[in-house]
């Protein structure tokens, strides 16, 4: 078993893990950037309770256990209770898709939304279904490339990407210009040579620890380290 079949979209999981690891601290979060794969047909419950329609309900429940709806949803509610904002559909169209979105914290979802319905999780099409003969090319590759190019040809779609590649930028220009920032860039880290062999990601950390463990000896090249 894998996440295709209780966590099909992992996006709620992976900030779940961010909260608990920063004990439920969001205020450095600025976007969650969601990618899905194309929505799939929406599972209908089976009305019928006869037994001989028990493949419906085994059918519709495979389709509920891989929907990435719900947590498209659950990252939706989490953005207005984050933020107190209001969902916005005009001013920032998001293709099809309602916009989340606060002064810090940002929600977007890209998904295909029209031309990969039925496609099946392992499909992977290099024959003729009916002759079994190789195909020229992927008939899989070559629905999954003309649904996407479609998707992203709409006029709301490509606001989204302005809009998100602004936010990208904002933000990367904004972590260049902190102190952790030349650390993370470079892999790199200040190392202490003494008993202690201790480590520290920030150069204002490491030259308080030579103030109060080495009579505040200065920096040295030798003292920074690659990862």
């Amino acid at each position: 078993m894998d996440g295709g079949l209780v966590a099909n979209n992992p996006t709620w999981e992976a900030l779940s893990d961010i909260l608990n690891l920063r004990g439920d601290d969001d205020d450095k979060i600025s976007l969650v950037l969601s990618v899905g794969t194309g929505k799939a047909a929406t599972p209908t419950k089976p009305k019928r309770k006869a037994p001989h329609h028990i493949w419906e309900f085994v059918r519709w429940e495979k389709a509920r256990a891989t929907d990435t709806k719900k947590a498209h949803e659950d990252m939706e509610r989490y953005a207005r209770k984050r933020d107190r904002t209001r969902v916005d559909k005009s001013t920032e169209p998001c293709g099809g898709h309602e916009k989340v979105s606060g002064t810090s914290f940002c929600y977007q979802r890209l998904d295909v939304a029209d031309g990969l319905e039925g496609l099946k999780m392992d499909e992977w099409r290099w024959r003729s279904k009916w002759t079994r003969t190789r195909l020229p090319e992927n008939k899989t590759v070559q629905r999954i490339e003309e649904a996407t190019k479609a998707y992203l040809q709409q006029d709301l779609v490509k606001r989204q990407l302005e809009v998100l590649a602004e936010r990208l930028v904002k933000d990367r220009v904004a972590r260049s210009r902190t102190e952790l920032w030349a650390s993370v860039s470079t892999l790199s880290r200040w190392a202490c040579h003494c008993a202690d062999q201790r480590s520290f990601l920030l150069k204002s950390e490491f030259q308080t620890h030579l103030q109060q463990r080495h009579d505040g000896r200065a920096v040295t090249d030798e003292d920074k380290v690659q990862d």
